[in-house]
């Protein structure tokens, strides 16, 4: 039996999460939830759920600047993110790296920037 540590499990996982090409760039439509904004790092942090599940997310300081609305708690959204594992904590994450479109965007602004609608 061959026993590993935490880190590697969570190391592994994540090379298996990114490694995979149908979760490198994925739509994820889903309400924000617990949505935080770190002004020093200018990092957005959420939790994007729907009526059956929930997954962690996070837009990193580039991608969030150039969004075209300012995320809230309840805001359906569709955002394009790649699928992996923050390997400090274990947890499971979605990292958006695309703008997101809010239903409150208008429909014409939105399809420029190539996303879909909720």
């Amino acid at each position: 039996m061959k026993v590993i540590s935490v880190g590697q499990l969570n190391r592994y996982v994540k090379t298996v999460l990114e490694g995979d090409k149908n979760l490198a760039s994925v739509y994820i439509g889903g309400e924000i939830s617990n949505f935080t904004y770190h002004y020093k790092s200018g990092h957005m942090y959420m939790s994007l759920k729907d009526e059956s599940a929930v997954v962690k997310a996070v837009m990193f300081r580039g991608h969030a600047s150039q969004l075209a609305f300012k995320p809230e708690d309840g805001m359906k959204v569709i955002v394009r993110a790649r699928v992996s594992l923050y390997e400090a904590t274990g947890a499971f994450q979605s990292v958006c790296h695309k703008r997101a479109c809010s239903t409150k965007v208008e429909k014409n602004r939105c399809r420029r920037i190539r996303c879909a609608w909720v």
